[in-house]
């Protein structure tokens, strides 16, 4: 597994569609290609922030300790949708 990244969308902020394929993993003491995506979810109290997936045609809601798993692919573009109220507090990481 990598190292987990936390992430922190105040209201206005998401992320843009994106695939899972890091650089960065390439390189340093932990090397690989990511396989599996891990999100999780660390708290509740905002509006939107829902994870996006195939053009936002699906949608997961999560709550406080959830945790969604898909393939890191270039099948599965996902994107953080912007945070309209409160903030949202999520960690990622990745295994190969």
């Amino acid at each position: 597994f990598s190292y987990v990244r936390f992430n922190r969308y105040r209201a206005g902020q998401g992320m843009a569609m994106h695939f899972d394929h890091i650089h960065s993993l390439f390189e340093g003491e932990q090397r690989g290609i990511p396989v599996l995506s891990l999100v999780g979810n660390l708290n509740e109290g905002y509006e939107g922030g829902d994870l996006l997936f195939f053009n936002g045609e699906h949608a997961v809601s999560m709550k406080t300790g959830d945790i969604c798993m898909f393939p890191s692919c270039f099948v599965y573009p996902h994107e953080a949708q912007q945070v309209t109220k409160g903030t949202r507090i999520s960690f990622a990481a990745w295994a190969w």
